[in-house]
């Protein structure tokens, strides 16, 4: 679930943030117009020294790649689509295959410009189908001196046998090291969306999801609920058990609560014993059966001579608040209003009169008018 949210979240820009494929494209544009510039600076050289009558038009093309270099470098690429990218190998692969048949004697030497396009590739697009088929777009250019009757084709066909692999393993090796870098800045993510005691959640998990879905809800005209959760007599808890004990409560607290919800709804630790529940497509009736379902998991949770219970308290979007900071104002104010209707005079009793009348059958909905509360 929480890896779902994190590549939901990813999807939109909350704060004015460049999301991942938006930077994708920007990082990949920036170094598609870094290689065209260094392509130029390196074959200019090359053209003056290998080429005994160089033609003006080979001179016109450097400078066409060094141009084509400076605009990627100042192209907004965060926003152009993913379609714009294919202009980068394609360009730079028929640069390279130009400049090579108008070198006199159709020189191979320039075939390593090649592995550029190919990192391009390879950094650019993450289907290994596409990447494959740029690379045998790539290596049929980089052939293309065999057509000509006037090169040495023996001469070719060595630089052909080491140029190929090379281009073939330089395509393997930069795939491989981005999909590790993404892999492991994945797993970072999420690590850092996860209250590292219970597994669900945390603050900032709420906070990026409470933003998510308001924009979402917004678009919808929809209802959305959010709810949070504050165990009863926590403190005794740990008191008379000790932390650890406390520890493996709140764990199970965790547990239980990711058991209870929707593979949509999303469950995160506030701090302390305090936990919270986001519950999308959620109006006030159908929290109040949260609220019951969440009560019937926590008090499968046992401690000591007893089982668990908490007080909650919720808020609906968009009649309690339009903004994260005005629900969780609002459901904060109906948790104390909640803890405040706990009895605390019979403290085996982890089903208060409320929650035993929602039990019966009773409907409470009409009661749960704005930001509600139960314990």
């Amino acid at each position: 679930m929480t890896r779902q949210l994190a590549s939901e979240i990813r999807e939109v820009s909350p704060h004015g943030r460049l999301s991942d494929e938006d930077d994708r494209r920007r990082t990949a544009g920036r170094l598609g117009g870094a290689l065209f510039c260094a392509a130029a600076a390196v074959s200019l050289p090359s053209a003056l020294t290998l080429d005994p009558r160089p033609q003006a038009w080979v001179f016109a093309l450097i400078t066409l790649a060094l141009a084509a270099g400076l605009v990627c470098l100042r192209l907004p690429w965060e926003r152009l689509p993913d379609g714009a990218l294919h202009l980068l190998p394609l360009s730079g692969t028929v640069m390279v295959t130009v400049g090579i048949l108008g070198i006199e004697g159709r020189d191979t030497i320039y075939t390593w410009l090649y592995v550029m396009t190919v990192i391009v590739v390879a950094y650019s697009f993450r289907s290994r189908a596409m990447i494959a088929a740029y690379l045998v777009l790539v290596c049929a250019a980089s052939a293309a001196p065999l057509l000509d009757p006037a090169a040495s084709t023996d001469d070719t066909l060595r630089s052909l046998l080491v140029s190929l692999p090379s281009l073939a393993i330089a395509a393997a090796a930069v795939t491989y090291l981005r999909e590790r870098l993404e892999a492991r800045r994945s797993a970072y993510e999420e690590l850092a969306r996860l209250d590292p005691l219970t597994a669900v959640g945390n603050y900032r998990t709420l906070h990026e999801r409470l933003d998510y879905e308001i924009s979402r809800h917004q678009r919808h005209g929809r209802e959305f609920a959010v709810m949070l959760i504050d165990l009863n007599r926590f403190k005794e808890i740990n008191d008379e058990y000790g932390h650890l004990v406390g520890d493996r409560v709140l764990r199970a607290v965790g547990g239980a609560l990711a058991g209870a919800v929707r593979d949509q709804d999303t469950v995160a630790r506030q701090g302390g014993d305090e936990f919270s529940v986001l519950a999308p497509e959620t109006g006030a009736a159908d929290v109040m059966a949260l609220s019951h379902r969440l009560q019937r998991a926590l008090g499968t949770i046992e401690v000591g001579h007893g089982v668990l219970t908490a007080s909650m308290g919720w808020a609906i979007f968009p009649e309690d608040g339009e903004t994260s900071e005005l629900l969780l104002e609002r459901a904060d104010d109906a948790l104390l209003a909640g803890k405040t209707r706990w009895l605390p005079q019979r403290p085996k009793d982890y089903w208060p009169e409320h929650l035993r009348r929602l039990q019966e059958g009773a409907d409470l909905a009409g009661e749960a008018g704005g930001a509600s509360a139960a314990s």
